[in-house]
């Protein structure tokens, strides 16, 4: 009997964990915002929303976390600031 509830506790926490990883690959952050990705086909990145749904195409060489509305891209040798539709706000060298 306590060899069964042993075996129990331990799916439970391998459960728990694996539950917990998996939703921090989604959404990144957590702060609500926009999350970079990078495709894996093109090794370009882009982002995508907490529901994993593609918001901004991946385009970008690297991509930082949003933060008052803003993200810093690389694009070429070129950084960039966007907003959250992708559009480019302000850039520098």
């Amino acid at each position: 009997m306590k060899r069964n509830n042993l075996k129990i506790l331990i799916l439970f926490f391998i459960l728990i964990l694996s539950f917990s990883f998996g939703q921090k690959e989604v959404t990144g952050s957590g702060k609500g915002e926009l999350s970079p990705f990078e495709d894996s086909k093109t090794g370009k990145w882009g982002y995508i929303n907490k529901q994993g749904k593609i918001v901004i195409r991946p385009q970008f060489n690297e991509a930082k976390d949003f933060s008052e509305g803003l993200a810093a891209v690389k694009i070429g040798d070129k950084y960039f600031y966007i907003n959250n539709e992708g559009q480019i706000v302000y850039g520098y060298e």
